[in-house]
């Protein structure tokens, strides 16, 4: 799937001014001598425990799409003798 042109010239717009307020961040915390890697380490870390409970519950999700597909399965077989597909 590729972007739009809409959307190309969009993110074109918004670029400058996502750049020009982290500049205006990072000067703000220079000039107040404000410690932003301590932040930076305290976000990684509560990003790294949103990223395990994602990951877990991708896994818990496919592995339950997985058996209801066998489950629904299982039932065509027996009842009309066919396979559903479940990508159509």
């Amino acid at each position: 799937m590729e972007l739009s042109p809409q959307d190309i010239k969009g993110m074109w717009s918004g670029m400058p001014i996502m750049i020009l307020t982290l500049f205006v961040f990072n000067v703000a915390a220079l000039f107040f001598n404000i410690d932003t890697w301590h932040y930076v380490t305290m976000t990684n870390q509560t990003t790294g425990l949103f990223v395990g409970l994602f990951f877990y519950a991708m896994v818990i999700s496919i592995f339950y799409t997985v058996l209801s597909v066998i489950g629904v399965n299982m039932y065509s077989l027996l009842k009309h003798c066919a396979i559903v597909n479940p990508f159509r």
